[in-house]
């Protein structure tokens, strides 16, 4: 009986410490801003240069644009200037990581998995290796002929399908529609695709504006969009742009011809994707609004 009460202790004090161990180590991971930022680099990787087979080198400017800005310094409540010099060391180390090393970028970002050992690993090497000669370009552009292509397959029509233009949507399976409530799922799998890439969530806005407009989704107020929308995305996620919400058309402010270009695809795409899913009346209200803008045709 002592012995298995002896037993009992022995376990229950190694449970305790490693619990205690993880615990502390599940801290050091959510603590480290380093790791959380290379992190988010390493998904955005995996999506827009080995899904969407974006170019290395526009990659790095565009993540550096939207997550290795400088912090300015800034006056709290009490006038004292209140400077980042921790934030914006991190970023610029991150930064330099991916400009400068893009063959430690292959070796982790591969993987389909970065865990914090992996991190560790790779600012080890960061710190204490040469980079190799083979240029970063030619390394990625090689790995990304490696990969597996995610694009959708072309019809055997002459029309191309604007769908083939937007790797993003590849997975969407539109002959699963067999009802209502089988389309607003799939619009909303569609427009959650959308909000995983910062540069498409207005194009996700539009669609779910275009339902509104044809009362698919009945509303009456700005406030009953916004409740249907969290009613669907929940509280958390917003609309990155509201006002589509109520004009998901709208193209007044898009004087420069590119960006014109640019939104009159778009609708184009929101068309197609209506007509597959078999909304008919939305992809006919989209086909009005593309009437319109008809000087920005391409």
């Amino acid at each position: 009986m002592i012995d298995f009460i002896l037993v009992v202790i022995v376990l229950g004090l190694w449970f305790c410490i490693e619990y205690w161990v993880y615990g502390k180590y599940m801290i050091v991971v959510k603590t480290d801003r380093t790791y959380k930022l290379i992190n988010t680099a390493f998904y955005a990787y995996r999506l827009e240069v080995l899904n969407n087979k974006k170019l290395y080198g526009i990659y790095v400017d565009d993540f550096c644009i939207k997550n290795t800005s400088q912090t300015p310094d800034r006056l709290n409540k009490y006038g004292t200037v209140v400077s980042s010099p921790e934030k914006n060391c991190i970023k610029n180390r991150v930064q330099n990581l991916l400009n400068t090393r893009p063959d430690l970028v292959v070796k982790f970002f591969q993987e389909k998995t970065f865990t914090y050992k992996d991190y560790k690993q790779m600012i080890d090497e960061y710190d204490t290796t040469y980079p190799i000669q083979k240029t970063g370009v030619d390394l990625i552009e090689s790995k990304q002929n490696e990969s597996i292509d995610f694009s959708f397959q072309k019809e055997s029509s002459n029309k191309k399908s604007v769908l083939l233009e937007y790797s993003f949507l590849n997975k969407i399976n539109f002959d699963s529609v067999q009802n209502n409530e089988d389309k607003l799922n799939l619009i909303k799998e569609i427009i959650l695709l959308c909000y995983s890439q910062s540069s498409k969530r207005q194009f996700g806005d539009r669609i779910f504006g275009y339902l509104i407009k044809s009362q698919f989704i009945p509303t009456i107020t700005t406030e009953d969009q916004l409740n249907e929308w969290h009613k669907i995305f929940g509280e958390e996620m917003k609309p990155s742009n509201p006002t589509l919400l109520s004009t998901p058309g709208e193209y007044s402010r898009y004087h420069d011809g590119l960006k014109s270009k640019k939104l009159y695809n778009y609708l184009l795409l929101i068309q197609e994707i209506f007509n597959k899913t078999g909304l008919e009346l939305e992809a006919e209200i989209v086909s009005e609004d593309l009437v319109k803008m008809n000087p920005y045709k391409k």
